[in-house]
């Protein structure tokens, strides 16, 4: 897990944040017990900027296995929160085609997708989380890195600003640990 040091303001949305995230993993890691043996898990802030004006933080947590089988539905949990700090110059973000993906490597192609969430969520400072479970069935054994795509679009001031956000150039391999995918 990536550690972050939040403002003062921060922490009672971290708080609450990390039980919702453990309540989480803990359920998907029953469901999952069978299939593997531990639960990976993964913590992210993205920020969006206009020019080198921060105007928001997400903070976005993955849960999914560290180990899993060929053609096999994996499941990963994805919960994302617009935090209510002093980067919080939107009034929405409107978030939107969102869907997981698993690469050989982090800036490569898409190699298996999840299906996508093509609903609108609207996420407020501080306000309820995005959460959702999306299934990855890889049929090739190997390592991959577990990666978010989505399209969001600002409220105001900010409306009609709209972004996708591909953690192709976000992240790097030495922050995330791939899922071993495996034959049974």
């Amino acid at each position: 897990m990536i550690n972050h040091i939040l403002p003062i303001n921060d922490r009672g949305h971290t708080l609450s944040f990390c039980i919702a995230s453990i309540l989480i993993s803990a359920f998907i890691f029953l469901m999952l017990r069978p299939a593997v043996a531990v639960a990976a898990t993964f913590d992210n802030k993205i920020s969006d900027f206009n020019g080198s004006k921060q105007l928001t933080s997400i903070r976005v947590l993955y849960t999914y296995p560290d180990t899993a089988i060929i053609d096999k539905p994996m499941n990963v949990s994805l919960v994302l929160r617009y935090l209510n700090n002093t980067y919080a110059i939107a009034k929405w973000i409107n978030v939107h085609d969102i869907s997981v993906h698993l690469r050989e490597s982090v800036k490569g192609p898409n190699i298996f997708n999840s299906t996508i969430d093509a609903s609108n969520v609207m996420l407020t400072p501080g306000g309820k989380p995005y959460s959702r479970v999306f299934y990855i069935t890889p049929t090739i054994p190997g390592k991959y890195f577990l990666l978010l795509n989505y399209d969001a679009s600002l409220g105001p001031p900010f409306k009609g600003q709209g972004y996708r956000y591909d953690e192709r150039t976000e992240i790097y391999p030495s922050e995330v640990s791939p899922v071993n995918i495996v034959k049974k």
